[in-house]
């Protein structure tokens, strides 16, 4: 097994490429920490894989990010890896930008910008 003893932090882990990610690292033989900042469907996926853990987490929050790694080290005593995958917004499929030129973006629009930029 080409994952065997190594752990991996899947940031966005709980949908799309993030989740595909963790189910192979899984079925490769390692463990994997589902975080998300939907924690239901974090818990959806780790409960997909042998003894995976889910954690909430804002990717865009860098005290949120450093208490995510902190406790997936506690837990399965260390982080070999990490899988950053901050999805696109459903509701605007292609966008890159989540505002239009000449209008100020929305606070929804903001926080996709704070993601963009600022996940750790």
């Amino acid at each position: 097994m080409r994952f065997e003893g190594k752990v991996l932090l899947a940031t966005g882990g709980a949908s799309g490429l993030g989740a595909a990610v963790g189910r192979r690292f899984a079925a490769e033989g390692g463990r994997v920490a589902v975080a998300d900042r939907d924690q239901d469907r974090a818990q959806a996926v780790a409960g997909e894989l042998d003894g995976a853990i889910a954690l909430a987490v804002d990717v865009a929050d860098q005290d949120a990010v450093s208490r995510c790694v902190q406790m997936v080290a506690q837990h399965f005593g260390s982080v070999d890896c990490l899988f950053n995958c901050r999805p696109r917004r459903a509701s605007s499929p292609g966008r890159c930008w989540p505002w239009t030129a000449g209008k100020p973006p929305e606070p929804s629009g903001l926080r996709s910008i704070d993601q963009i930029l600022k996940s750790v």
